[in-house]
């Protein structure tokens, strides 16, 4: 009988490495809909799978956020699973009608939590991606404004997301942001409304998204 000549496997070796993340983030965000959007929206935008995300939503008022990402690193530390380990843990809030906040902020520096804030609301960093925002006022009204901007955003429903413009203004929205903080630094009421410092945790993203 004539040898037959099977195809033979292909080599593994001739397929494209897969680059395992530079940087794994978890997050714990107040908002249930809006916050999760925009994050995931932008790390796939920018992260280009180099960036392991994972977001726990709609988590609590501030203090019930810091406690909830301390009890997940202290999980984390004892995991011997290598896919459940965090390079940081990030609390996502914001001042609205809080109590507690300064309080909330401070405890979870101190548990080394990182913290993305805004005052009054997330609305405040989603308007520095369209216009040069600076107004104090109540979160209703940001959102309001925000909404005469994002047709497909309802204050009072999904409150979802145009990302697609969102990210076409993203860089400018960085600059703005960093010249509200040096206003409110100047005024010497730091974190303060209007505030944001959002863009410290979307580039984190965007510099490890990067590949270098």
């Amino acid at each position: 009988m004539a040898k037959r000549n099977f195809p033979t496997a292909p080599s593994l070796s001739r397929r494209g490495a897969v680059r395992p993340p530079k940087i794994a983030l978890l997050l714990f965000s107040e908002g249930k809909n809006t916050e999760p959007e925009y994050f995931e929206g932008f790390a796939a935008a920018h992260g280009n799978n180099l960036v392991r995300l994972k977001i726990v939503a709609a988590a609590g008022v501030p203090m019930t956020i810091v406690d909830s990402a301390s009890e997940a690193k202290s999980r984390i530390a004892r995991s011997k699973d290598s896919f459940t380990k965090y390079d940081q843990i990030w609390a996502v809030f914001d001042r609205d009608e809080h109590d507690n906040v300064e309080q909330a902020i401070s405890i979870a520096k101190s548990r080394g939590i990182e913290v993305a804030f805004s005052n009054p609301c997330f609305e405040v960093w989603l308007l520095l991606h369209h216009t040069n925002y600076d107004a104090d006022e109540h979160r209703g009204q940001t959102q309001k404004r925000y909404q005469a901007i994002d047709r497909g955003y309802d204050s009072n429903g999904s409150k979802s997301v145009d990302l697609k413009s969102l990210m076409a203004g993203y860089d400018e929205a960085c600059r703005r942001a960093k010249r509200m903080r040096t206003r409110r630094e100047e005024e010497r009421t730091p974190k303060g409304a209007p505030y944001t410092d959002v863009d410290v945790l979307t580039e984190l993203i965007r510099e490890n998204g990067r590949g270098k």
